[in-house]
């Protein structure tokens, strides 16, 4: 969203867990653009005011939040001001949890990018067992997998015995409703594939998808 308005706006980014009011305020001088707030859920009832008190100062400082928690219920409880929530929330964009991205793989050799310089890759092996986890730390999470096994691997190709173990090792079992459905969109309804990501054979899925009921769209 920042990148798609004009050149010359700048991009401020405040991580709410660690900013304080004053720092807020400190912002009141800084020049027109994008302001991220990263984990705007962690802001406390001082910074919250700060934040406000800035925003409808500076009209040309156009907000953009992250959140991991649904914060209209934060606002239904009182746990988060309703006035701030309001002049934030404009659209809410809903991200899927990492294991039904469809752009996982993409997003795992984005990650493995940052390892260049020394030309790693991942085995198929391992490609396969990073696609089969269910990632309850999302993106973080495969952060840290990937930094790990670039730090243990000893040639260029990342391997299974590099990978450290799941930090949450149970994995879900969909059974037939949304998140096998999830699952399978973001599969491309590939059953080899879905099977390969929940460690079962290809039979399996099909008989989930026939008790569910599901069929492939279109």
């Amino acid at each position: 969203m920042h990148v798609c308005g004009p050149a010359d706006r700048a991009l401020h980014v405040v991580r709410c867990a660690c900013v304080t009011a004053a720092q807020i305020t400190e912002h009141v001088d800084a020049p027109a653009g994008t302001i991220f707030l990263k984990g705007l859920e962690d802001l406390g009832a001082a910074e919250q005011a700060a934040l406000l008190a800035l925003l409808e100062r500076r009209e040309d400082l156009r907000p953009v939040a992250s959140c991991r928690r649904d914060l209209a219920r934060a606002v239904r409880e009182g746990a988060f001001r309703a006035d701030l929530y309001f002049r934030i929330a404009g659209d809410t964009l809903r991200l899927p949890p990492l294991r039904l991205r469809h752009d996982l793989d993409w997003l795992i050799d984005r990650v493995l990018r940052r390892h260049n310089a020394r030309g790693l890759s991942l085995s198929p092996a391992a490609r396969a067992d990073l696609g089969g986890r269910d990632w309850p730390g999302n993106i973080r999470e495969l952060e840290s997998v990937i930094d790990v096994a670039a730090a243990v691997a000893e040639g260029k190709v990342i391997d299974l015995p590099d990978l450290p173990a799941p930090c949450l090792s149970e994995q879900p079992t969909p059974g037939g409703g949304d998140d096998l459905e999830a699952l399978l969109d973001a599969c491309g309804w590939n059953m080899a594939r879905v099977a390969k990501r929940l460690g079962v054979n290809r039979s399996t899925i099909l008989r989930r998808v026939r008790k569910a009921g599901l069929s492939a769209p279109g």
